[in-house]
């Protein structure tokens, strides 16, 4: 078992181990996770936004460093959403950079962030440009 392990709760489900840790976490404890983390000081790295067909993902990165935690490493967490409710609360008071980040997922893949303050366009500011681009209907 990874050693990354010891960094997570027990609503996390381990999905792959090397060379990073993936995890998949209900979208429910995702701000909980996240505040979780920056408890632990993880860094948050970057997310993105996924359709996978039958449902969309997040996929957030975290990274942890030797000189806080003594060993390097990254925890990817992926929060699974249904198509029909695409909704997953912000991080984006916890993780300033998730201001952008989730602003550009909701655009591209049309996940809703709830609590976000302001979930407006930044790529696609043209009425001709597609509706969620990404999409893979």
């Amino acid at each position: 078992m990874s050693s990354l392990r010891k960094y997570l709760p027990d609503y996390v489900n381990i999905e792959k181990e090397r060379p990073s840790l993936f995890v998949s976490c209900p979208r429910e404890k995702i701000r909980e996770l996240a505040m979780h983390f920056k408890q632990l000081k993880l860094k948050f790295i970057t997310m993105t936004g996924e359709d996978l067909g039958d449902k969309l993902a997040v996929i957030y990165h975290f990274a942890l460093y030797p000189s806080i935690h003594g060993e390097r490493g990254t925890i990817n967490v992926k929060v699974y959403v249904p198509k029909d409710d695409p909704k997953v609360p912000t991080i984006s008071d916890l993780y300033v950079p998730a201001l952008l980040y989730e602003r550009e997922v909701w655009e591209m893949v049309g996940i809703v962030f709830e609590g976000h303050p302001r979930l407006e366009p930044l790529f696609l500011s043209s009425p001709d440009m597609p509706k969620f681009p990404l999409r893979k209907s």
